[in-house]
């Protein structure tokens, strides 16, 4: 089985916040890695992505928790599409374990 790393959704042309909190939660723990997950990453993933940094500011009001937090949901998100019921439903338990273990550490790439 081949897993692919979640990339951030495409947003559409006026995003919502939670359109902006999903695509900057694979691409903030990018710049967290050195800067720490606060105002200096979410504003550095933001202008990466041509996101207005205050809009981006909004889409995660609670800080560094609500970046974390966005990122673990990315992270299950990925894992939940890259192992639909149907292909779990076939696999032994052994082996749905395996799947999950290895979908949930490529997601978080």
């Amino acid at each position: 089985m081949t897993y692919r790393s979640a990339m951030p959704p495409p947003l559409p042309a006026d995003p919502t916040l939670d359109e902006m909190r999903a695509h900057l939660a694979r691409v903030i723990p990018l710049h967290a890695a050195f800067d720490g997950w606060g105002e200096a990453a979410l504003r550095r993933a933001a202008e990466q992505e041509g996101i207005d940094t205050g809009h981006a500011a909004l889409a995660f009001p609670g800080g560094a928790a609500d970046m974390i937090d966005a990122w673990f949901a990315a992270i299950d998100d990925a894992m939940a599409g890259a192992l639909p019921p149907e292909t779990l439903a076939a696999m032994p338990v052994h082996k749905r374990i395996r799947a999950a273990i290895l979908a949930r550490i490529d997601a978080a790439r």
